[in-house]
């Protein structure tokens, strides 16, 4: 006689750590869907259709960068160089000065001197010489889009990383006592299917 099968596992409830998760990734998706298609809609303005975005290259000076490293701020870019690229694979790179796309042959040409330009007072001292810093710090970053997971999915998913935890945990302890292990296994109760095919 077949044995009937458990029933599923219930959900696991988001708690409010989830939620507030699940809002944070929210509104990270939808700033990023405003920045692709600010970026898209230039690009289509100055270069026709079919150029989308790819990444930016921005500069952020070294003073500022300092100042939101321990904060959750994010630091105010003061030139930044776009590129979009299309089916081709060809790339176009440009800024954008009071509205207007100004496109250059390379994303540094973009920044000009200010890509190289040295710090007015900090530096370092070596072999006796002084040797100032750069200004700005060269970042970059891609335009994605996703979609969010809720706060249900997202509670689904830590039920399972604690699952798949708690199963290594056990794996490993039954590796380094499998004397213990065998003993424990030797005096659990038998399942029903168990008791069953023992009784044929």
């Amino acid at each position: 006689m077949t044995q009937p099968a458990d029933p599923p596992p219930p959900l696991p409830q988001p708690t409010d750590q989830d939620r507030e998760n699940a809002r944070i990734r929210q509104e990270i998706a939808e700033r990023q869907a405003r920045e692709y298609a600010q970026v898209l809609e230039w690009a289509a303005a100055a270069f026709g259709p079919g150029w989308l975005p790819r990444c930016r290259h921005y500069l952020v000076e070294i003073d500022e960068e300092e100042r939101v490293r321990y904060t959750s701020e994010r630091p105010k870019a003061v030139a930044t160089v776009y590129t979009v690229r299309n089916k081709a694979g060809q790339e176009k790179h440009f800024t954008v000065d009071d509205g207007k796309v100004i496109e250059h042959a390379s994303y540094q040409a973009g920044f000009g001197p200010m890509l190289r330009e040295l710090h007015p007072s900090r530096g370092f001292e070596h072999r006796g010489q002084w040797c100032r810093i750069h200004r700005y710090s060269l970042c970059w970053a891609s335009y994605d889009l996703y979609e969010p997971k809720t706060a249900e999915q997202l509670a689904q998913l830590r039920a399972t990383r604690e699952r798949h935890k708690q199963e290594r945990e056990d794996k490993r302890w039954t590796e380094e006592n499998p004397l213990l292990a065998w003993a424990e296994r030797a005096n659990q109760p038998d399942t029903p299917a168990e008791e069953e095919r023992r009784s044929r």
